[in-house]
């Protein structure tokens, strides 16, 4: 698929609406039955490359034609931000929408305008029943104006309740947004985040984020949804009494991938990084009730 998203979203969306046997109007009216006003001349438009959606409002629209065409979540969005590894895509780790509609509604676009290029998590265990995350990120405008962000930030296996959180660098935040509790994907905190100032296209901008949880049970780690491929991913962990530490990446386009295990070094130290890390559920996990405890698949 061409990386022109004027190419691209035409080709994909041209594609979906011929192979759904529906005509322009009747796409256009199951749009207007969902609450969202589409034209057809606007819809035409879109399917020749004429113009292309990139309102919040447009952008709903989009990911309501990708229901009602069946098509996987987040294939048009895909298609207008460029390649895979350069679009800022909570939709691929992400399932269903009402969270990123009500993030929309608030001004956040998580879909586009934003690269990652590259994320560090760091858990420390303060206590038996505290942990803190601290997440940097460092993101790349693509598109001029960019003045806010919605961070999926690392979540403390075994948490319960609302983190205490706080933007140290690099913008002020909302308040978090609870996405996540299905089968697969864990319960998961969104940041927004409004940044002091629109960026320009091609301006790199990072802002660090710490996240205090109470915890219970054995268990202990983090989870982190990365909704795009990243250049570099860096995970970092002090486990207390255990030596079992393990790394498993989940819900990738090419299925999930074996767990792995990490050996401790000095002070308990425990870091992963990867080059071209994949999108997908990553989980750095160990159990502290024992250094011979088994580790037991986790899921936030």
């Amino acid at each position: 698929m061409s990386s022109d998203p004027t190419v691209a979203f035409p080709r994909a969306l041209t594609a979906a609406i011929a192979a759904s046997g529906k005509t322009l109007g009747m796409v256009t009216g199951e749009l207007a039955e969902r609450g969202l006003s589409v034209s057809n001349a606007t819809l035409s438009y879109w399917c020749t490359g004429r113009s292309l959606p990139r309102r919040s409002t447009s952008l709903k629209a989009v990911r309501e034609l990708e229901r009602i065409l069946g098509l996987d979540t987040g294939l048009l969005i895909t298609a207008l931000g460029g390649s895979a590894e350069a679009s800022w895509r909570p939709t691929a780790v992400i399932p269903g929408t009402p969270l990123l509609d009500e993030l929309h509604d608030r001004g956040f676009d998580l879909d586009r305008h934003a690269a990652l290029s590259w994320q560090h998590e760091l858990l420390h265990e303060l206590s038996d029943d505290r942990v803190r995350v601290h997440s940097r990120c460092l993101f790349r405008a693509e598109e001029s104006g960019l003045d806010r962000l919605a961070l999926l930030v690392g979540h403390a296996v075994g948490a319960s309740g609302i983190p205490a959180a706080v933007v140290e660098m690099g913008g002020t935040m909302d308040a978090p947004v609870l996405v996540g509790r299905g089968d697969r994907l864990p319960a998961t905190w969104v940041c927004p985040v409004r940044l002091p100032r629109p960026l320009t296209p091609g301006e790199s901008w990072q802002v660090e984020i710490v996240t205090e949880w109470d915890v219970t049970g054995p268990d202990r780690g983090l989870t982190l949804p990365l909704p795009t491929a990243s250049r570099f991913l860096v995970l970092d962990g002090w486990p207390r009494g255990s030596a079992a530490v393990e790394h498993e990446v989940t819900l990738t386009e090419d299925g999930d991938q074996p767990a792995t295990t990490v050996t401790p070094g000095t002070g308990g130290h425990v870091q992963v990084a990867r080059e071209q890390a994949p999108s997908g559920l990553h989980l750095l996990r160990w159990r502290t009730s024992g250094p011979d405890a088994p580790v037991e698949a986790v899921r936030g």
